[in-house]
């Protein structure tokens, strides 16, 4: 019963979904139209994201939302909505393409330098691509000076575990691959890394991650 109500009301929220895209697209300036339907579509992709039936609805949510972000840049909190839906959209459907989306988490962490609930959704979202990519995605990424970012984050957020702690995953996934693991040294990881390690020694979680980079 229970799991049938939840089914049913999955797919009452999905039909709104038209409807809040349509509302988006005919209020494009309005700054708290954009903010409010970015975060109602990031509640919807949350509810429904184990229905495999109701994934290709929230798809059509993507250009719009990412127009809003485009359009109202230094919205901290549509930003993060924004991010947030992405990547859980991403994670539901298996769409992993991190050419068309990287641009957008830089613009995103430019504009917010100093917002941790962006760096969170922005860099998580990242974390996806980046642990799905194949060695010519993952190049494209570096080439694009993204440990460079990386690092600097990891510096500038030295004291949130959170966002250490994605970044962490990210540096694992790239050192995955043998052809990223001299970039990797060149660009500073193993200081970066180590960095971390010595300075939350008690943390389980930044132990494990930092550690299975080398």
């Amino acid at each position: 019963f229970f799991e049938a109500s939840a089914q049913k009301a999955a797919k009452i929220l999905s039909g709104h979904i038209p409807l809040i895209t349509e509302v988006l697209r005919n209020h494009e300036n309005h700054k708290h139209i954009q903010c409010t339907g970015c975060g109602m579509i990031r509640n919807i992709a949350i509810e429904v994201k184990s229905d495999e039936t109701l994934i290709p609805k929230l798809g059509t949510a993507v250009p719009v939302v990412i127009n809003s972000l485009e359009h109202h840049p230094k919205i901290g909190k549509l930003a993060e909505n924004v991010f947030s839906f992405l990547w859980t959209y991403s994670a539901a459907c298996g769409c992993f393409d991190i050419n068309k989306n990287i641009a957008l988490i830089f613009f995103s962490i430019h504009h917010h330098p100093n917002n941790v609930p962006v760096h969170v959704q922005s860099l998580g979202f990242l974390r996806l691509l980046l642990s799905f990519s194949d060695s010519v995605m993952q190049s494209a990424f570096i080439s694009r000076n993204g440990l460079k970012v990386i690092f600097q984050i990891m510096h500038r957020f030295h004291s949130e575990l959170e966002i250490l702690k994605i970044c962490l995953r990210i540096l694992f996934s790239l050192s995955k691959l043998d052809q990223n693991r001299v970039t990797l040294l060149k660009q500073g990881c193993l200081e970066a890394v180590l960095e971390v390690i010595q300075a939350y020694p008690e943390d389980s979680r930044i132990q494990n991650w930092g550690l299975s980079i080398f």
